[in-house]
C-alpha cells in the first residue's frame, strides 16, 4: 500500500488552489443570482385614480377680488367734552370761625359729655357680683349647708337635684347625708368622701355624683391650693 507524504504539501499546491477557486465561483454565482423579497402577506396595492391633467392650479380671480375689495381703515371716533354732562361737585359745608373770646351758642339738647357722665357715674358692682346676680349664682341655701374653706366661694354651676330613686326604703330616703369634698384652684370638685351615710348606698352615690358636678369660682388671690369643705344633703318631702 502506498502512503502519500503530506509533509511536502502546502497552500500553493495546484490542486488545492483549483478547488478553492471553483468553490468561490460557485458561491458568488448563487449569491448574485437569487434575490429574496420579504413583504406583508395579503396586502394588496391600493389602486389610485389616473390623473390626466391638473389644469390651472390657482385662479387669480380670487386675488383680484381681494385687492379690489380690500378693507378700509375706519376713522377713530373720539367723544367730545361737550357730549358729557358736567360733573357734580360735592357740597362743601363750611362753618363760621369765631374770634377768640367770642360766645358760641349750642343747640338745646343733651350734650354728649352729660350723657357719658350719666353712664359712667353711679355705683357699679364687681363682675363677680354682677354675673352672679344675672345668672343666679352663688347658692347658699340652708338645705345644702356648706362648711369649711370653700364656704365663701360662689358656686358657678350646679345641676338639678336628683330625685328619690324608686324602690328605696322610705325610712332611708329622707335621711341626711354629709359629704366631705375637695375643690381645686380651678373650681372643680375632685374628691368626695362620705362622712355620714343615709343607710342606702344608692342614695349616697346619688349625692356624691351630684356634688362632683358642682363648679366653684376659680381662685384669683392667694396661693393656688386646693380647699376642703363639707356639705349636707337630703331629699325634701313633698
Amino acid at each position: 500500500m502506498m502512503v502519500k507524504d503530506y509533509q511536502a504539501w502546502s497552500f500553493w499546491d495546484r490542486s488545492f488552489a483549483a478547488a478553492v477557486g471553483i468553490s468561490i465561483l460557485w458561491h458568488l454565482f448563487w449569491f448574485f443570482s437569487v434575490k429574496i423579497v420579504v413583504g406583508p402577506a395579503g396586502r394588496a396595492a391600493k389602486e389610485r385614480p389616473r390623473i390626466v391633467s391638473l389644469g390651472p392650479v390657482l385662479d387669480d380671480a380670487f386675488f383680484r377680488t381681494l385687492v379690489e375689495n380690500k378693507p378700509q381703515l375706519s376713522e377713530t371716533f373720539y367723544r367730545r367734552w361737550s357730549d358729557f354732562t358736567p360733573s357734580l361737585e360735592p357740597e362743601v359745608k363750611t362753618m363760621e370761625r369765631y374770634a377768640p373770646g367770642g360766645v358760641v351758642s349750642v343747640p338745646f339738647r343733651e350734650r354728649f359729655l352729660d350723657s357719658l357722665r350719666t353712664l359712667v357715674g353711679g355705683d357699679k358692682v364687681t363682675p363677680e357680683e354682677e354675673l352672679s346676680s344675672k345668672l343666679r349664682l352663688g347658692y347658699r341655701e340652708e338645705i345644702h349647708r356648706i362648711e369649711g374653706e370653700v364656704r365663701k366661694r360662689p358656686v358657678l354651676n350646679r345641676p338639678s337635684e336628683p330625685q328619690v330613686p324608686p324602690g328605696v326604703d322610705p325610712s332611708l330616703a329622707y335621711r341626711e347625708v354629709e359629704l366631705q369634698f375637695t375643690v381645686d384652684p380651678e373650681g372643680s370638685v375632685v374628691e368626695v368622701e362620705t362622712l355620714l351615710s343615709s343607710g342606702s348606698s344608692e342614695i349616697d352615690w346619688l349625692w356624691v355624683h351630684y356634688l362632683k358636678q358642682w363648679r366653684f369660682s376659680p381662685l384669683k388671690w392667694g396661693p393656688p391650693l386646693s380647699q376642703k369643705g363639707k356639705a349636707r344633703f337630703r331629699f325634701q318631702k313633698k
